[in-house]
């Protein structure tokens, strides 16, 4: 593995160039062929806007014939029809292994899930309507139990009835259009909410989540949509998510209101959920940025944070930190068997850390209906910034943001963890340094936005879909700045959907971070096939892979209750690995799916136990655990 090491404000290495090599001139389609309306032609090759599929020249080498063939290619694209069978609810009465005796609880999984409509395929899997999967787990009994339905929105029941495309779609899908072509949804700027990304659950509240409209509540025990999630009023409920700049009023009176992202975290140590809500900006580049804690248990408030983002485009993701007391003793050490450890007192809150990609908008194909509002982002090939925000309550309360630009051009998708060193543990002046762990693409060079991957199914053709490895970045705060290193880790692999114990977000002492494993190569995207786990203190990688044309998403980290673990053995602050991992697979042989367990301490072995469905489920993206039973009667 290299490492790219950088120190942005002064200079900036260059990306290496054996793996990634600079771009090379862009070699887009001719749109003066295409077969739109003249019009609409016309309008696109003014307004520069390319259509999915369009894309930037890949900046990775290809995938070998070993991880994607015409035999893995065919089998992948099997994992992307639409679900069949649903609602679905029944007993599952085919389980490989045994469900461990003490897993007691829900697995709640959410992703796209249909993607057509009257014959009308959608232009991106991520315009997929939302399909919500629920496995009632009672290890004790050995009993599991499988539910689905679709989140069915006034959009998404609206559209069933007509059998057609009825709203505009991030993504690209659009109604379909008369003698005007596209030009027929000009002005239409309101967007279906496919509540597809995420679902998640505290105070006693289930949410399908979608990071560019307001939460989905939904009934745990019947997965039937309920409405719109406002959380008593503190989000503003609007049709378009945006901020006039001039007061909650007037946007209240305008219909405008925020969005809330898909990818709260939970900060268990605390027992608290934090997540935040945006609008873009209806003039200018600062995003409104409100970022929210709640008690986990009961839903109540705790704190709000606005601050403003250098940037007009939301970003998908964030993580936060703790921070340890300035007259603490605390250090990090390596305590028996080689666990990290850290000595009292407790962490306090740290920060919010935001990573901006670089990318530009422009409007104007969106509004005047010839994209959705993915055609028309553009990334600029310029480099990331960090922003990070400090917690209330937390050592670096009442500071300002602190924005770190760089020259690094990579792409952050999903943070596995962030975590800061005490003072003095390698920091610069003020003794600070904050390592954060992201599932990222090491290059990105200008061009639209996603084009490569997207239509019917993700392909990775001529390794036209760069890798996601996972990225180390060390921030080295000084009076006024900080200094930033970053390295790839994990052996340079192929990864993606990192997580950790969650008893463990924001914590220093975090050492296992467990993704799911696409390929060692490191050159390519390609299907995850296997899940993997990097050791931060030992620098090693376990691997399981699992059977040819078998296909692994997400998985869901669940901690071992305290009774049955191993977490004593290295006392309450030592990350041991004492969790299951909860994934579900798709077996392209037997055209079904199954929900697969593994033990976190002993990843290389493969599931303790597979829990087969009737049905395939289409491939999907997060999803959580709650120790509630829901589903199952006992």
């Amino acid at each position: 593995n290299e490492a790219v090491s950088r120190r942005c404000g002064l200079s900036c290495v260059p990306p290496r160039e054996r793996r990634f090599p600079a771009p090379k001139k862009r070699d887009y389609t001719d749109f003066s062929q295409s077969s739109k309306k003249p019009m609409v032609a016309l309008l696109v090759a003014t307004l520069g806007v390319a259509p999915a599929g369009v894309a930037r020249r890949a900046l990775g080498g290809k995938p070998s014939a070993a991880v994607w063939n015409e035999e893995i290619k065919a089998a992948w694209t099997q994992a992307y029809a639409s679900a069949q069978g649903v609602p679905a609810n029944y007993d599952i009465d085919e389980i490989e292994g045994r469900i461990p005796s003490a897993l007691r609880g829900t697995v709640f999984r959410n992703g796209p899930g249909n993607f057509e409509r009257g014959g009308q395929r959608y232009e991106h899997v991520l315009d997929g309507d939302g399909l919500l999967c629920r496995w009632s787990l009672d290890g004790a009994t050995g009993r599991a139990r499988f539910a689905s339905r679709f989140v069915r929105t006034p959009e998404y029941a609206a559209e069933e009835a007509a059998d057609t495309v009825l709203h505009r779609n991030t993504f690209g899908t659009q109604p379909a259009s008369g003698p005007l072509g596209e030009l027929e949804n000009a002005f239409d700027l309101v967007l279906k909410n496919p509540a597809n990304t995420n679902v998640q659950s505290w105070g006693g509240k289930l949410l399908a989540l979608w990071e560019a409209a307001l939460p989905c509540r939904i009934d745990p025990d019947t997965l039937e949509y309920v409405g719109r999630e406002t959380f008593d009023g503190l989000l503003p409920d609007g049709a378009l998510t945006v901020a006039s700049g001039i007061g909650p009023e007037v946007d209240a009176s305008l219909g405008l209101g925020v969005a809330f992202t898909a990818h709260p975290r939970e900060d268990r140590k605390r027992g608290r959920v934090v997540g935040w809500s945006w609008a873009a900006p209806l003039v200018g580049s600062s995003l409104s940025v409100t970022v929210h804690e709640w008690d986990a248990a009961s839903g109540a408030l705790l704190a709000s944070t606005p601050t403003a983002l250098p940037s007009a485009i939301a970003p998908h993701d964030f993580a936060l930190t703790d921070s340890w007391h300035a007259d603490s003793a605390a250090s990090r050490q390596e305590s028996e068997g080689g666990r990290l450890s850290l000595s009292t007192p407790p962490p306090r809150p740290g920060r919010y850390i935001f990573a901006l990609n670089a990318m530009q908008l422009n409007l104007f194909p969106y509004v005047l209906g010839l994209t959705g509002p993915v055609g028309a982002l553009r990334t600029t090939g310029e480099g990331a910034v960090l922003v990070l925000v400090p917690r209330p309550g937390g050592a670096a309360a009442g500071r300002e943001p602190l924005t770190v630009r760089t020259e690094d051009p990579y792409f952050a998708i999903h943070h596995a963890v962030a975590c800061e060193e005490p003072r003095g543990g390698g920091g610069g002046s003020d003794g600070e340094t904050i390592r954060l762990y992201t599932a990222a693409w090491p290059v990105v060079g200008a061009g639209p936005f996603l084009g490569d991957w997207g239509g019917d199914v993700p392909l990775y053709d001529d390794g036209k879909i760069n890798p996601t490895l996972l990225l180390e970045t060390t921030l080295r705060l000084r009076e006024g700045g900080a200094s930033l290193e970053r390295s790839y880790v994990a052996g340079g692999a192929c990864i993606d959907h990192p997580h950790v114990d969650p008893r463990f977000e924001g914590d220093g002492r975090v050492r296992y971070i467990f993704m799911s494993w696409c390929n060692a190569e490191g050159e390519s995207g390609s299907p995850p096939v296997g899940y993997c786990r990097f050791d931060r203190l030992t620098g090693k990688t376990q691997v399981w892979r699992a059977p040819p044309r078998t296909f692994c998403e997400e998985v869901v980290v669940i901690p071992r209750p305290a009774e049955a673990g191993r977490a004593s053995a290295g006392g309450e602050e030592a990350d041991v690995a004492d969790v299951w991992l909860a994934g579900m697979m798709y077996s392209a042989d037997v055209g079904r799916s199954c929900l697969a367990i593994l033990d976190g301490d002993d990843l290389e072995s493969g599931p303790v136990c597979r829990l087969w469905l009737r049905q395939a489920v289409p491939h999907g993206l997060h999803g959580c655990f709650v120790e509630e039973l829901y589903g199952m009667a006992t």
